[in-house]
C-alpha cells in the first residue's frame, strides 16, 4: 500500500471510530457532555439536557460552575485539578447539578479526558447518571436510623455518638452536664389508657422539652418512656435549674387524645451527672440512669444529683437481688423456653423465634426487660445464651420438623470460648445446622462489627441462618448491611405497629424491604398485631410476618400450622 493509501486509510478508521463515538453520545441512557480546560460546556448529549432541564444550546453558553451545587464545587475544582495534572487518568463522584427550574438532583459522575493524536488533552468528558432516587431513600433510612420514629428526635445510637465527642471536650476542661429524664408512672398508664395515647403523650412530652431548652442543647429519646438532654457550658448547678425548670414545665402540661377522650397529666423525674472527663461513656450514663431511679424512689417528680462515687441503695438492692435470680436460675434449672412463629404468605410457619423467660423460686415469670439488661451489664449473658442454645437443640432433637432462630446477646460476641462451644454443640447434636438460624439486634451489628462477622461466617460455614433483628434503629449506612453475609432483616416493630396509619412508616417499610431485596435478603416483619397490617406488609411484598396477631409466644412451639 502507498503512503496516501495509508493516510487515507487512518482517516477512513478515525471517521468510523467518530462516527461510532457521536452514536453512543447521542443515544446513551446516561448523560454525556463535553466542557474545555476552562469548565465552559462545549457538547451535550439529549439525555443531559433533559436531565438538567436545558437545550443544546443554553447549555453551550453555560460555565461547569453555574450548574455545580455550591457545596460541591471545592471537591469538584480539586479532582479536576488533579486529573489535569495528570495524577490520575479518570475519576468518579457523586455530586449534585442545579437544574433549570432551580431543583437539585444528585448524580453519579465519571470524568475523563479526551487528547488529541499527539497526546495533547483537547476537552473533558464527563458521563453523568442520576442517582436522585437513590439518594433521597438513602437520605430517608439515614434519618431513620439516627432518629426516633416516633418522635423524630435524635435516638440512643446518635446520642451516644454525640456524647463521646462531649467527653472528648470535656477532657480538655469543657463543662457540660447529663440529663436524663424518666416519665413518672407511664407503664402504668400505657397499659391502662392503650398505647396510642401514650405514644401521643411522648410526642407531646419532647415538644415540651424542646420547647423548654436552649436552641444548642442535645435532646435525644433513649428508649421507651426514657429521653436525655446534653447541656454543655453549664455547671451543674445551672444544669439543676434548668432541669427543675423542665420538670415545671412537664408538671403543668396536661394532653388530652380527642379520638380517645383520655388525658394524661404526668410527670417526670430526672437524674443530673455532671461530665468530667472522669467516666467513660457507660458509666455516665449508669450513673445518671441511677439518679433518675433515685428520684423515682424518692417519691417520683424530682430531680436528683448523681456524682461518681453516689449509689442509690434502693436500686442496687434490686439489682442485687435480680443477679442472685439469674444466678440462682441458671444454677436450678430455672430459665424457661417459649417460642413464637414466624408465617410466610400462606399461613404456612417457617420457623419460630426462641424466647428466653425466668421464673423466680415461687414459679412466677419474670419479664426478659427485669434480668435481660443487668445480666449483660454485669456480664451473665453469655452463660444464659450458652443455656438457650443448648435447650433450644433439645428441643430440635425431639421435633424433627422444628426449625428455630435463636437470639444472640451482644456482650456474648465477644466471648470466643462460648462461639467454639455453641460451633461443636451443633455439630455433635447430630442436628442439621440448616434448622438453626440466630438474631443479632442492628445496633449490636455496627457496634461490634468485626466480631458479628466472625460470629456470622463461622456459623454460616456450618449451614446455619442469620437475621438482622430490629433493623432501622441504629444503621448509619448499608455498607454494613452489604458486608454482612445475613439471610434475613427484621424490621423494627415500632414501623410495623402503625404503618396502617403513618404513610411514612409505609414508604419506609417498603424502601428497607425494596434495599433487602436487591441485596439478596428475606425481610420479616415484626409487631404484626392484627389483620390490616398483615394485609398491607403482604401487599408490600414483605416475605415473612410475626407477631400476637399471628402467634404469640408459648412454652411448646406450634408443629403445624
Amino acid at each position: 500500500m502507498t503512503v496516501y493509501g495509508e493516510i487515507e486509510a487512518v482517516k477512513e478508521e478515525q471517521r468510523i471510530s467518530e462516527e461510532k463515538f457521536r452514536t453512543i453520545f447521542e443515544k446513551a441512557g446516561i448523560g454525556i457532555f463535553l466542557t474545555d480546560m476552562h469548565g465552559v460546556l462545549k457538547e451535550s448529549n439529549p439525555a443531559l439536557q433533559q436531565m438538567l432541564g436545558y437545550n443544546a444550546e443554553e447549555l453551550s453558553q453555560i460555565v461547569l460552575t453555574d450548574i455545580t451545587h455550591p457545596d460541591d464545587v471545592a471537591k469538584s475544582a480539586e479532582l479536576l485539578g488533579g486529573l489535569l495534572a495528570e495524577e490520575y487518568d479518570s475519576f468518579h463522584m457523586e455530586k449534585r447539578y442545579i437544574r433549570k427550574d432551580g431543583q437539585i438532583i444528585w448524580a453519579k459522575t465519571i470524568v475523563s479526558l479526551i487528547h488529541n493524536t499527539s497526546g495533547k488533552p483537547l476537552h473533558v468528558i464527563t458521563m453523568v447518571e442520576d442517582i436522585t432516587v437513590r439518594k433521597l431513600v438513602e437520605e430517608q433510612l439515614e434519618y431513620l436510623a439516627t432518629h426516633d420514629a416516633l418522635t423524630n428526635i435524635p435516638n440512643r445510637y446518635s446520642l451516644e455518638k454525640y456524647l463521646k465527642k462531649v467527653l472528648d471536650r470535656a477532657k480538655n476542661g469543657e463543662n457540660s452536664v447529663l440529663l436524663i429524664i424518666g416519665v413518672d408512672h407511664f407503664k402504668l398508664a400505657n397499659d391502662t389508657l392503650g398505647h396510642i395515647v401514650g405514644d401521643h403523650y411522648l410526642v407531646h412530652l419532647a415538644s415540651v422539652v424542646r420547647f423548654n431548652l436552649r436552641p444548642e442543647d442535645y435532646f435525644a429519646r433513649l428508649a421507651g418512656d426514657e429521653f436525655a438532654v446534653i447541656l454543655e457550658g453549664v455547671t451543674v448547678k445551672q444544669a439543676r435549674k434548668m432541669a427543675e425548670r423542665l420538670r415545671e414545665a412537664v408538671e403543668k402540661e396536661e394532653l388530652c387524645v380527642i379520638k380517645t377522650e383520655n388525658c394524661l397529666n404526668l410527670t417526670i423525674s430526672i437524674g443530673v451527672m455532671k461530665i468530667d472527663g472522669s467516666l467513660d461513656m457507660k458509666r455516665l450514663l449508669s450513673h445518671a440512669d441511677l439518679a433518675l431511679h433515685s428520684a423515682k424512689a424518692a417519691g417520683r417528680n424530682r430531680v436528683v444529683l448523681a456524682s461518681s462515687n453516689e449509689e442509690s441503695v434502693i436500686n442496687l438492692r434490686k439489682i442485687n437481688e435480680v443477679l442472685g435470680l439469674i444466678r440462682s436460675g441458671l444454677r436450678d434449672e430455672r430459665f424457661v423456653l417459649f417460642f413464637q412463629p414466624v408465617v410466610d404468605h400462606e399461613d404456612r410457619i417457617t420457623h419460630h423465634e426462641v424466647l428466653v423467660r425466668l421464673k423466680d423460686s415461687q414459679g412466677k415469670l419474670i419479664a426478659p426487660g427485669m434480668f435481660i439488661p443487668p445480666a449483660e451489664q454485669f456480664g451473665i449473658m453469655p452463660q444464659i445464651d450458652r443455656w438457650v442454645v443448648q435447650n433450644a437443640i433439645k428441643t430440635l432433637q425431639r421435633i424433627p420438623s422444628l426449625k428455630l432462630f435463636i437470639n444472640l446477646s451482644g456482650t456474648s460476641l465477644g466471648d470466643e470460648e462460648l462461639l467454639q462451644e455453641i460451633e461443636e454443640t451443633i455439630i455433635q447434636s447430630g442436628v442439621e445446622p440448616s434448622r438453626m438460624g440466630f438474631e443479632i439486634t442492628e445496633t449490636v451489628a455496627v457496634k461490634d462489627f468485626v466480631w458479628v462477622e466472625k460470629w456470622i461466617n463461622r456459623l454460616k460455614d456450618l449451614g446455619c441462618f442469620f437475621a438482622l433483628d430490629d433493623f432501622g434503629i441504629g444503621f448509619t449506612s448499608f455498607h454494613y448491611l452489604r458486608s454482612l453475609p445475613v439471610d434475613y432483616i427484621k424490621i423494627d416493630g415500632s414501623y410495623i405497629r402503625n404503618i396502617d396509619q403513618d404513610a411514612s412508616q409505609l414508604a419506609l417499610v417498603q424502601a428497607i424491604h425494596t434495599v433487602a431485596g436487591a441485596l439478596g435478603k428475606k425481610t420479616i416483619a415484626e409487631f404484626v398485631e392484627n389483620e390490616k397490617i398483615l394485609q398491607i406488609i403482604r401487599g408490600l411484598g414483605i416475605n415473612y410476618a410475626q407477631g400476637y396477631y399471628l402467634g404469640k409466644p408459648l412454652p411448646q412451639p406450634v408443629e403445624k400450622s
